[in-house]
């Protein structure tokens, strides 16, 4: 009779541990999301859009810094498509932790150039392409995902998603060389 309340003791222990375990853990991924920090060079909480492909993201220490993305292009605030692209890259990262990884430390306007993570499997950049709301920035892209950035952009283009709806869209560093 005694092993038996000492097996049902222990029994009972070992459930109450497993579900506080298991509280703990969810815990974790509830509060910590899917992004694991250890992946990035460090994580921002995201509290402006400028643009479709430049943000405001404050860090852990509550310093503002200003930030480009990698490797695309979106459409200028006068030119089409430019509210569309803003408002997609809005639904992505506004008031989310995002991780970043710093490709360049500043570019001409003080910007971080980096690449931008809202999960440890969703690329900004890459959602940006595949919608249609930025052009792949050739000329400043010698990243590993370039091939990857080319095919996001040829598919968009090929099936006239977003601004490939247009039967001529200017990309945005032609229009910027118009303007001067």
């Amino acid at each position: 009779m005694i092993k038996h309340i000492k097996s049902r003791k222990y029994t009972f222990i070992l459930a109450f541990l497993l579900v506080v375990l298991g509280v703990l853990f969810l815990t974790k991924k509830i509060t910590f999301g899917d992004l694991q920090s250890d992946r990035y060079d460090y994580m921002v909480q995201v509290i402006g859009i400028s643009d479709g492909d430049s943000f405001i993201g404050l860090t852990k220490d509550n310093q503002e810094i200003h930030y480009r993305i990698y490797g695309i292009d979106a459409p200028e605030m006068s030119q089409p498509f430019s509210n569309e692209a803003r408002k997609f890259l809005s639904e992505l990262i506004y008031k989310k932790e995002v991780g970043i990884i710093v490709i360049e430390s500043l570019d001409k306007y003080d910007r971080e150039i980096v690449q931008v993570f809202v999960s440890d499997s969703l690329d900004v950049g890459a959602e940006m392409l595949k919608n249609g709301l930025a052009w792949h920035y050739r000329r400043f892209d010698s990243s590993l995902d370039y091939d990857l950035y080319e095919q996001f952009e040829f598919t968009a283009e090929t099936n006239k998603i977003g601004l490939w709806s247009q039967p001529d869209a200017e990309s945005p560093w032609i229009y910027r060389n118009s303007k001067k």
